[in-house]
């Protein structure tokens, strides 16, 4: 009866919600399920069931885009405001972005293709169709959209969001480019950086001539493509170099933003660390995508894509499998800070007894017992090292830093850790992109980081090219992560998938046993 009196004071008043709304309240509600009281969001589901929360937000389904998904193979429509304040006419673009995305059944690609037209939803209408569950048109939707239980002022608060959805042009965007930025930490590797660079702009001009191939054929053919015309844009990369302290990072990426916005931050290489810029593009909603560094920010925000969460994934993989085992462990390590914050990363996920590498070497009573051995040594230290002939031949000696086994453990087992498939693994799935390289005279030197770069930059591409001209960065995210572990050329990493939220590409990574003149084994991916 109480939303029966709404409408038809709204209807009555003729007034205009998102005036009276507040949009940042109407955006916890449409992310979060949680209303301007702090109550969570109730609705009634199919068959009459009751939800509250977060499991009912708008952007469960319709994704913080607003752009939709797909939830099975049921289809989500848009809800951005020039979606819903507009009136909607069949577009082939739009078309052609829904229906090539998934494998729908008969029933929803008849549906799908069968869209009809209807008239812009006022916010009278748009307050009917939450809460009623029926389309301007009087259609019901679909059983999986739930009937919101919404007083008059969180209707304000929602609608004054919707209105706020893609109802502006994201920066770092022109006319007929759209503007990247790569980011390099000064102290990356030189050979490193020369490698990347190569890949990213070699891709970059092939893409770009691409670009310009279509732009020629639309032309040609306005009645098959004028609805695309719009979506073909050439790349703009510009490297971002970061000099000095990382605590300068900061102020130098505003900088740099300020001279020159962008849409998105493609890849980028950093040995030591990366939360400045992980902070940097979550406070201005910058897309980052597929960095290479050893210390991602663990937290899984918004913005930021990993391949995988680095040095602390290995030492929790490391730990996973210790765990397992019940011999006694302990660590070398040198008596200066070297590797001291990788040693503290494995501290957090298991205890360990921690001798000097010259009390190790002196300690006969340590060099009897059947125990893990875990070095923390730099791979000049262990190339150096006498060690001792009493050494309890079932040892087995951990390398975090290293699978290079030197000349005086090979008689023991050694073992290593890797997120990286084995190289006979990697040549059938590698092979064309190996030969895109070939073919564009690029000596493949450094596997992994040229492969990865490959892959980074392709799903990225392909992502935009579903967003069919619909430039939002939360859309070009939304895409990637489904877009990820259906690309065709993962890299080298086993398998790569994302979901939503999810942050972290490749989950957990393979102990790797290594001995004198015999294969590697795989013990186990933890």
């Amino acid at each position: 009866m109480r939303l029966y009196f709404i409408l038809l004071v709204l209807m009555v008043s003729g007034c205009q919600l998102s005036q009276k709304g507040d949009p940042t309240i109407g955006k916890r509600i449409y992310e979060e399920g949680i209303l301007a009281d702090g109550s969570p969001l109730e609705a009634m589901g199919e068959g009459g069931h009751s939800m509250k929360g977060a499991i009912v937000s708008c952007a469960k389904c319709h994704r913080k885009s607003g752009f939709g998904s797909f939830e099975g193979s049921v289809y989500v429509p848009p809800i951005t405001a020039d979606y819903l304040f507009k009136d909607q006419v069949k577009k082939r673009a739009d078309m052609l972005r829904s229906l090539y995305q998934e494998e729908f059944t008969n029933r929803h690609w008849a549906k799908i293709r069968q869209q009809g037209t209807r008239p812009a939803y006022t916010e009278e209408s748009l307050a009917k169709a939450i809460t009623m569950g029926k389309s301007i048109n009087g259609d019901k939707f679909d059983p999986i959209m739930p009937k919101y239980n919404l007083d008059e002022e969180n209707l304000y608060h929602l609608i004054s969001y919707l209105h706020s959805l893609e109802n502006h042009s994201a920066e770092g965007l022109s006319q007929d480019s759209i503007h990247f930025a790569v980011i390099i930490a000064s102290d990356s590797d030189p050979i490193s950086e020369a490698l990347f660079r190569q890949m990213i702009d070699t891709y970059v001009k092939w893409k770009n001539a691409s670009v310009d191939a279509q732009l020629i054929r639309a032309k040609e053919s306005p009645n098959y493509k004028d609805g695309f015309y719009d979506t073909y844009k050439k790349w703009n990369i510009r490297y971002w170099r970061l000099e000095g302290h990382p605590e300068s990072w900061y102020p130098q990426l505003k900088s740099r933003y300020k001279q020159q916005a962008i849409f998105a931050i493609l890849s980028g290489l950093s040995e030591d660390e990366w939360a400045p810029v992980h902070q940097f593009a979550e406070k201005q909603r910058i897309p980052v995508f597929f960095p290479f560094t050893n210390w991602p920010v663990a937290q899984e925000e918004d913005y930021n894509l990993y391949f995988s969460e680095g040095f602390k994934g290995k030492m929790q993989s490391l730990a996973n499998f210790l765990s397992y085992d019940k011999r006694p462990r302990i660590q070398v390590v040198t008596d200066n800070n070297a590797l001291k914050r990788e040693r503290n990363t494995l501290q957090q996920f298991s205890q360990l007894k921690e001798y000097t590498l010259e009390e190790y070497l002196k300690a006969k009573a340590l060099h009897a017992q059947d125990q893990n051995v875990i070095l923390w040594l730099t791979e000049s230290q262990l190339a150096g090292i006498e060690w001792p002939k009493l050494i309890h031949p079932n040892t087995t000696f951990i390398l975090p830093q290293t699978d290079d086994i030197p000349e005086g453990l090979s008689t023991y087992s050694v073992l290593s850790i890797s997120p990286f498939t084995l190289p006979e693994g990697r040549i059938a799935r590698n092979y064309r992109v190996k030969a895109w390289m070939r073919s564009r005279g690029i000596a493949i030197e450094d596997e992994a980081l040229q492969l990865n770069t490959y892959f980074a930059l392709s799903v990225v591409d392909f992502s935009l090219a579903h967003l069919v001209g619909h430039y939002s960065r939360e859309y070009l995210i939304e895409r990637v992560e489904h877009e990820t572990e259906n690309n065709l050329n993962p890299g080298i990493y086993p398998s790569l998938s994302l979901g939503p939220g999810q942050r972290f590409a490749s989950k957990g990574n393979y102990i790797l046993a290594h001995q004198k003149d015999k294969d590697v084994v795989v013990l186990g991916r933890y």
